[in-house]
Formats: structure tokens, sequence, C-alpha cells
């Protein structure tokens, strides 16, 4: 059954409790820890005392998950829940036995993670650099005898001109078409990227590689944000872009209508893959302040419908720049806690601000942008 709704304070009335009782033995936690002033609380016992604390009676381990859809509800009221990524020894945490439980990238040996996000400590610029900032991470900096499914990248990890040939509509009534069009344009875009040294690379570590395209206009006003997704062993590609702009791209950007190319199967996953600001669809606050009647409101129930029914086990999102988790946090909360059947999501990342200093720690984006299954982060910092 799902979490039934708690507030924050249900949250801390549950922190508290555990504080003045301890944790029985049987409801230590192994994999995650829920960190609230410098202490550490082991998550699904508290969101069970916290459903308490909301209906009088304690939700029971065996009726809800643990690990994606605890941390979502954690996460989407503002707590911080952490993978426990170094040798643990603590008896709030595990009873005290002591375990490996050190990043992938440290481990030896042969393990097939989910997903390992190219991670840009820059602001993304052309195929080129993008070309080169894959082919380091995939000959430098990838961790030896992994393998994943997925390679994200972020969004807008290259960008290229908008084509002048472009005849299509923009703004909520873009047409269909628009991404059949824009996509064969940006192909040779993206064989730049995917350069033949990166696939001689890439064929061994990963099956397949998401890697986000801007096309920008110099003059016009016309831009689209697309995400290329790359099969390594068959050589092909399948598109999709953004379809839920921001307030000031609303009618500039070419929105991608057809919202099933958001959802494909892929290396043997259900897989979502969201633009940049695709994700705050799932946003609480954007969806209370909606119109009910408005093209806002069709957009996300549109695409909430559509990912209830799809059940995705994974969910990849693009967006361009991050240098503070607190921009996707209540987004993805609410997406976990509606969808169970994911179990591993993350946003790409490009670690940068453009008018001012990042925000949060590059640990803190990355810690709080990802959950669910292995996630190895291969960080690439731009001149």
């Amino acid at each position: 059954m799902a979490i039934p709704e708690i507030s924050k304070s249900d949250v801390l009335a549950a922190i508290a409790r555990v504080d003045r009782e301890g944790v029985p033995d049987e409801r230590r936690s192994t994999r995650y820890v829920l960190v609230y002033k410098g202490r550490r609380y082991p998550p699904k016992y508290i969101v069970s005392l916290a459903v308490e604390n909301a209906t009088g009676r304690p939700l029971p381990p065996n009726q809800f998950g643990g690990g994606v859809e605890t941390n979502g509800v954690l996460r989407s009221l503002g707590f911080s829940v952490d993978a426990v990524v170094r040798e643990a020894a603590d008896p709030e945490v595990d009873g005290g036995e002591r375990r490996p439980v050190g990043p992938v990238g440290s481990l030896g040996g042969s393990k097939e993670v989910c997903i390992v996000r190219v991670v840009v400590m820059g602001e993304p610029a052309g195929p080129e650099t993008a070309e080169r900032v894959l082919f380091e991470a995939l000959t430098q900096q990838w961790p030896k005898g992994v393998r994943s499914r997925f390679l994200l990248t972020p969004g807008g990890f290259a960008a290229v001109p908008f084509p002048d040939s472009y005849r299509g509509g923009t703004g909520w009534t873009s047409p269909p078409e628009a991404l059949g069009h824009l996509s064969a344009y940006a192909q040779e875009a993206l064989a730049r990227v995917l350069s033949e040294r990166v696939l001689r690379a890439a064929v061994e570590r990963t099956s397949t590689i998401t890697v986000g395209i801007d096309l920008v206009g110099d003059v016009r006003p016309e831009h689209a944000e697309l995400v290329a997704v790359y099969d390594v062993a068959r050589k092909t590609a399948v598109w999709t872009g953004k379809s839920y702009p921001t307030e000031d791209q609303a009618k500039t950007l070419v929105h991608i209508t057809d919202l099933g190319t958001h959802f494909r199967e892929l290396s043997g996953e259900r897989v979502a893959l969201l633009g940049c600001h695709d994700l705050n669809v799932f946003n609480p606050r954007g969806w209370a302040t909606q119109d009910p009647a408005g093209v806002r409101r069709v957009r996300c129930s549109e695409m909430r419908r559509r990912m209830k029914a799809f059940r995705p086990t994974v969910v990849l999102q693009h967006p361009h720049s991050t240098d503070s988790p607190n921009i996707w946090r209540n987004a993805w909360g609410v997406l976990i806690g509606q969808v169970p059947s994911v179990k591993a999501w993350a946003s790409g990342i490009a670690y940068c601000r453009r008018d001012d200093a990042p925000r949060a720690t590059p640990e803190e984006v990355l810690r709080e942008t990802k959950g669910g299954a292995d996630c190895v982060d291969l960080c690439v910092r731009l001149p």
C-alpha cells in the first residue's frame, strides 16, 4: 500500500520519539539514513512512527517500500536522506555491524550499476567540448570493472544553432512533427559528440547514452531542448525533448507535444526520459498555483497520467545548470511518492550558476539529485 499522507510535524514527532526511546534492533537501517541536526535515523522506521502520529496507527514495514518510496516522501517534506557511503559502525544505523559501503567507484571486481552520471563542473558548450568530456569520463575516470545500463548527461550538454529551415510553430501549439524535423537536424551534432573514439570506449562500459542537445538561435527567438537516447550496441538513437517550459520559454520554445516519446523500453528497463523543466509537472507548488482549466494543468495532468500508466522503473532527467538540490527536491519527492515502480532515478548535472555563486556544494547537489539503485558520478571540470 502507499504511504498515507504525513506532515513535517509528524516526522519531527517521530524523530523526538526515537531520541527518547531509541530504535528497535529489527528496525535499524543499513542502506540509508535520515540526517537531522547532525543525528542519523532509520528512514523507514521514522516514516512508520510518523504515520502513527498522523493516523493513530503505525504503518507496518511490510506494507510499504523502503528506499525510493520512503526517501521520496521524506525528501518532499524537506528532510535530508543520505545513502550510507563510508565504513559504518554506528549502532544507531546498523547495530554496530561493520561492513564496506563505499561508493561503487571504489569497489574491486566486476559490477553492473544502473546509472553513471557525467557531471560537468562548469557550463557545457558545443559538441567538441561535449565529446572531450565524454571521452575523459569513459577513459580516465571510469571505475574499473563497472558497467552501467545508462550513461546520463545534463541538459544542453551540447549546443548548436537553431535551424533556419524550421517553419513549424512554437509554444503550446507546437506541431507533433517538430521533433522529427529538429532531431534530423540535430543528428549531425550527436555524431560529433558520439565520435568513433567515444563509442569505442563506451561499448564495453555502458548500454545506453543520453545526450542533451540544445538548438539555440542567434537572432530568432525560437529554440528547442532535445534529448537523444543512443543504443550503443545497435548504434541507433531515439529522441525526445522538453515538453513543459518555464514561464519565460512558454512562447518561444518548440514544445515536444508527443508525450509518448518520454517513455521507452531501454536496456531491460521501463525508462521515463525528462527534459529539464519536465520534472516540474510534479512540483506541488506549481500545481497549486495553476489555472485548473489552463494549458499548464492540461500538460501536467497528461504527463502525470502517462507516468503512472507506464510504471517506469528508471527516471532520467536532463536539467541544465543545477547549483542547489532544492531546485528539484519537491518534484522528485512527489514523483517517487506517486510512482512506486521507480527503483532508480537521477538528474543529469552541470554544476554552475551564471549570475552568482552556487547556493550549495557539489557534494550536496550530487547527493540529493539521485536515488534508488546504484548511481556513480564522474566529475569533469571545464576550463
